[in-house]
Parts: C-alpha cells; sequence; structure tokens
C-alpha cells in the first residue's frame, strides 16, 4: 500500500530542472535519469515554467489534468508581458468549492485579447428586379465600396462597363 501521494507535474517539473542545471542537457537523458517518459518530462518542464501565483488560485493542484496544465501554460505566457499581472489574478476568485474547470475558464477570459468588432455592412439596392436572381447592389464597409451585379447580360455588363470607365477617366484622368 503506497502511503504517499504521488509528485504532480508540477513538483516533477522543479526536479527535472534541477537535474537539467547539474549537467543533463537532453530530456532523454532527465527521462532516464528519473525513471519516466520523455513525454512526461516535457509536459512536467512546461508546469514548472508557471508561476506559483496561477497555482495558489487552485485548491489541491493535483487535481489538475495534463490539458489543464497546458491551458496554464497559454496563461502564463499571456500574463508574462502584462505589467498588471498581479491585479488580474487578484480578480480571480478562488474557493474550495469551485471547480478547476471554473477557475480556468476565468483566467482564460481575463488573458482572452479583445474581440475586434467588424464595421457594419451597409448595403443598398440600385435596381428592382422582376427576377429575384438579378440584382445590383452597392455595398458600403468602412471606406470600401463594392457595386455588384448578379445575372446581367453581356450587352448590359459591356454597358455599364463602359459607363464606369467613363467615369474614372472624368475623375481621375486617363493615364
Amino acid at each position: 500500500m503506497q502511503s504517499a501521494k504521488e509528485h504532480n507535474l508540477y513538483e516533477i517539473g522543479k526536479r527535472c530542472e534541477l537535474y537539467k542545471e547539474s549537467g543533463l542537457k537532453s530530456q532523454e537523458e532527465i527521462a532516464n535519469a528519473l525513471g519516466i517518459s520523455r513525454t512526461k518530462v516535457t509536459r512536467a518542464m512546461q508546469a514548472s515554467s508557471i508561476g506559483r501565483d496561477l497555482y495558489k488560485l487552485f485548491s489541491d493542484i493535483n487535481e489538475l489534468t495534463v490539458k489543464d496544465y497546458a491551458a496554464l501554460n497559454k496563461i502564463e505566457k499571456a500574463l508574462t508581458s502584462r505589467e498588471d499581472r498581479s491585479e488580474l489574478l487578484s480578480t480571480v476568485e478562488s474557493s474550495p468549492d469551485m471547480d478547476v474547470k471554473d477557475i480556468i475558464d476565468a483566467l482564460l477570459a481575463l488573458t482572452a485579447a479583445p474581440k475586434k468588432t467588424a464595421s457594419a455592412v451597409n448595403v443598398m439596392t440600385l435596381v428592382e428586379f422582376d427576377d429575384k436572381n438579378r440584382y445590383a447592389r452597392k455595398k458600403i464597409k468602412g471606406r470600401n465600396v463594392n457595386y455588384e451585379f448578379g445575372r446581367l447580360s453581356a450587352a448590359e455588363q459591356e454597358h455599364i462597363d463602359k459607363v464606369i470607365q467613363s467615369a474614372l477617366d472624368e475623375l481621375f484622368g486617363n493615364k
């Protein structure tokens, strides 16, 4: 019967760092020295690179899964460049009854880049046709203007092309 808890990835990662500092350079050498797989060494090294302030949010870090460590690694990278790291982390409420997933979701929400709002597209119908598949419309999105035509005959397209070219020549000169 085992009386001690198995070490979590963070603790294994700290041990891996000690082996690396003592001269073992490759993860394969560290894995052989510790008697664990190279994959576990990789994951443990990632887990040890996560700041202690993130781990303090969890009541028991032994509940963290490999997927949780990957998410925390992503959060750590996002927080590394932030000057307001401690203020952000203090806004995350953690309590013993809180689920690991809830804490990670809150952290991900804090570090997520704000989504850019797409500028609205204004569509104006230029001509009403009897055929629902034919259209002539103008789309404005920001400073971009698009004219769209659908199901026009070759003669209609040619006439529109000539009128547009004439207008461009008049406005900007023939180059």
